[in-house]
């Protein structure tokens, strides 16, 4: 019974250590101090292997500095431990596009979005996966998904435009694109590109 004790002991004092580092962690985050964020993270882990919040953000800092591979096998670590955080696949998912493991992102931004099918912007790196992928059916889907989430947000109209356009879906690009203006009255490069398709759709 006295091991038994003992080790639970050891455990509770294991569980308390990885707690208070992760809030040191955090603090240095706050403060700007990734690296030292990052030592006080991998404590955490060390301490207590089970710590799934202090695998992702040590996902995160590496992720910010470009080191997507490192990132990449903090954040699946942070997913096994616990599969039903949305934005643990959202930042897997980036991690895997830039490293341009499409398919594996295409899953990842998949779980986020059923885990949050709230977040619009998980539909948007939904959507710019399967355009990567030349799946424009999907994309054009994802990206509707998100604009009905938040039409407030400026890059979702135009993201969905250019693939209008590259489709040659003239009037439908159109709209997109003059959604987008009511945002950006001022992006030359749009206001061209609406002139040039008002003339295309009239002479249709």
């Amino acid at each position: 019974g006295a091991v038994g004790r003992g080790g639970g002991e050891q455990a509770t004092a294991a569980a308390t250590a990885a707690k208070a580092a992760y809030a040191k962690g955090m603090e240095y985050l706050d403060a700007g101090k990734a690296e030292l964020a990052y030592e006080e993270f991998t404590n955490v882990v060390n301490s207590d292997p089970g710590y799934a919040d202090a695998y992702y953000q040590l996902g995160v800092i590496r992720a910010r500095a470009g080191q997507w591979g490192e990132a990449e096998s903090s954040l699946q670590k942070a997913v096994g431990l616990k599969p039903k955080i949305p934005q643990y696949y959202e930042m897997l998912g980036v991690c895997e596009v830039q490293q341009d493991k499409l398919q594996d992102a295409q899953v990842a931004f998949s779980r986020a979005v059923e885990l949050a099918p709230e977040d619009p912007y998980a539909y948007y790196n939904l959507g710019l996966v399967y355009e990567r992928q030349q799946d424009d059916k999907n994309a054009e889907t994802a990206y509707l998904n998100a604009i009905t989430l938040k039409a407030a947000e400026r890059k979702f109209h135009l993201r969905l435009a250019s693939l209008l356009d590259s489709r040659g879906a003239a009037g439908r690009a159109l709209l997109y694109y003059e959604n987008y203006l009511q945002f950006e009255p001022d992006n030359a490069f749009v206001k061209k590109r609406v002139g040039e398709l008002q003339k295309g759709v009239k002479q249709e």
